[in-house]
């Protein structure tokens, strides 16, 4: 049963998780157990609407084939408050307002921010101000070799962040704390494939940054200062030549 967990919903956010099966004998059916939220439906492999109630909803989802041979996958599906959200599905990026610094091009035309330079491009958000016990999550990908990615996930100015900055081409992210003129950082070794999207959360207790990666929790950052502002992201290439990134979606909860 795919996947191995579901996004998490945001309350009157529009929702759609979609499961898959592989081995067995032919097609498969699936059929889902457990209470969903309300505002929240399955239908043929899909769990869709816009969920209007907050909690934690277990539920499970088995896939069956043309022999009735049967496999299953417990799911805790969570509601949580957006404090901000942006997918880019009205195919822009001016409602919200991003701002765009120069350096490249963006478009959000084909629902996903797209970035692409020769040098670097930032793009920030409207500020969402300050939150403890919240998480800053994204997927992101580096469709070009010799591009970077780095996300910030809570930008005042640049001696005043919290930065992830993924490096395929040094096989490591580095975790980036700078407060009050201290910096904090935390290395991870990984090699990130290039054009492949990963779920990148940042978990922020009031005195320490969990960095997760495609759901395993990678490193613990100890805080120097409560951070605050607001989100961006930027591109950048490492030969010169034009490199492209994707940016599909944000949420602050």
């Amino acid at each position: 049963m795919n996947p191995s967990s579901i996004p998490i919903a945001m309350l009157n956010q529009p929702y759609n998780a979609t499961f898959s099966a592989s081995g067995g004998v032919g097609g498969f059916t699936f059929g889902q157990t457990g209470t969903l939220p309300t505002g929240l439906n399955f239908s043929v492999d899909t769990i869709s609407g816009t969920a209007t109630e907050l909690g934690d909803f277990p539920i499970t989802v088995t896939a069956t084939d043309t022999n009735a041979c049967k496999g299953h996958r417990d799911y805790a599906l969570q509601v949580k408050t957006c404090i901000f959200c942006d997918d880019f599905g009205d195919l822009d990026f001016t409602n919200p307002l991003w701002t765009v610094a120069k350096g490249g091009t963006a478009s959000a035309a084909t629902g996903d921010l797209v970035l692409t330079t020769t040098k670097k491009i930032k793009v920030f958000s409207p500020n969402f101000g300050a939150c403890t016990n919240c998480t800053f999550e994204a997927h992101l990908s580096i469709n070009t070799p010799g591009g970077r990615f780095l996300l910030f996930g809570w930008f005042a100015s640049p001696s005043d962040s919290v930065m992830a900055k993924f490096m395929p081409d040094k096989g490591k992210i580095v975790l980036k704390q700078r407060h009050a003129g201290l910096t904090a950082k935390a290395r991870i070794l990984t090699a990130l494939n290039i054009g492949q999207t990963y779920d990148v959360k940042i978990v922020f207790n009031g005195s320490a940054f969990q960095f997760f990666l495609d759901g395993n929790l990678e490193t613990t950052l100890n805080a120097i200062g409560t951070p605050s502002g607001n989100a961006s992201v930027q591109a950048q290439s490492t030969t010169g030549g034009a490199i492209t990134d994707t940016f599909e979606d944000l949420e602050v909860y």
